[in-house]
């Protein structure tokens, strides 16, 4: 026998278990995703409740858009919705005080547009702001869009009365049983899109000029100061001027 066979036989070699990965319970978090837009927002409507967003979306896109058929839009609709009383002590036709009272809100309107807006970029630049003329300009105009939507209240009025809804006599109304009930609705509701229209108009003009609603209340207030004083001061002198004229007559 040789002495290789004197050595021990090794052991038989026993394979291990293969090892078995139990699943687990954990699950990773799905990745995050940022929220996508659904889309532009609507200026018509959604001014009322996002007003900021809709003025940052305009200003970021096209702040010319509609400024002028805003301008004129605002200017004639508030203004058929006025007193012109005068117009028909005049002896004018309902015609004629319609078509008065239409191109005189076509001008206010332009003139609030471009005169406002200059005045609002001078008081809002005291107040810190950033805003450039044709920004300011675009504030201006689209927080008109509340007036226009306001005029579909006046729309039971026009009804009941027809065309002499545009020269109403709001005193004679108020002895109408039924114009009683259309006018008293319709001028609450007035008064809250009024207070609603004012906030919309800061947070436009705040928008534009980057800086808070509170800022856009402070330019507004002083730009009507600015124009106040001298028109206090011309009403002044015109009393100064007539009663020195009636002592000169005495």
């Amino acid at each position: 026998m040789s002495p290789a066979s004197d050595e021990p036989t090794p052991p038989p070699v026993v394979p291990e278990p293969p090892v078995v990965v139990q699943p687990s319970s954990y699950e990773a978090p799905p990745p995050f995703i940022a929220a996508t837009p659904t889309g532009p927002l609507n200026p018509w409507t959604a001014i009322f409740t996002r007003t900021r967003a809709v003025m940052r979306q305009i200003l970021d896109t096209d702040p010319s858009r509609g400024v002028h058929r805003l301008a004129l839009a605002g200017g004639i609709l508030e203004t058929l919705g006025s007193d012109f009383r005068i117009l028909g002590h005049l002896g004018l036709p309902l015609g004629s005080i319609i078509a008065v009272k239409a191109i005189t809100g076509a001008i206010a309107g332009l003139l609030l547009l471009y005169l406002g807006s200059w005045l609002l970029l001078l008081t809002g630049r005291w107040l810190g702001g950033k805003a450039t003329f044709v920004e300011v300009r675009a504030a201006t105009a689209w927080s008109t869009v509340p007036a226009i939507w306001s005029a579909l209240l006046y729309l039971p009025i026009v009804g009941y009365l027809g065309l002499e809804a545009f020269n109403l006599d709001v005193d004679a109304l108020r002895s109408d049983p039924v114009g009683l009930l259309l006018i008293v609705p319709i001028g609450l509701a007035g008064f809250v899109l009024f207070i609603w229209r004012i906030v919309i108009y800061c947070k436009c003009l705040g928008e534009a000029h980057r800086f808070s609603a509170w800022h856009g209340l402070g330019a507004t207030l002083i730009a009507c100061v600015l124009v106040g004083i001298p028109l206090a001061l011309m009403a002044v002198l015109a009393v100064a001027l007539g009663g020195l004229a009636l002592l000169g007559r005495s």
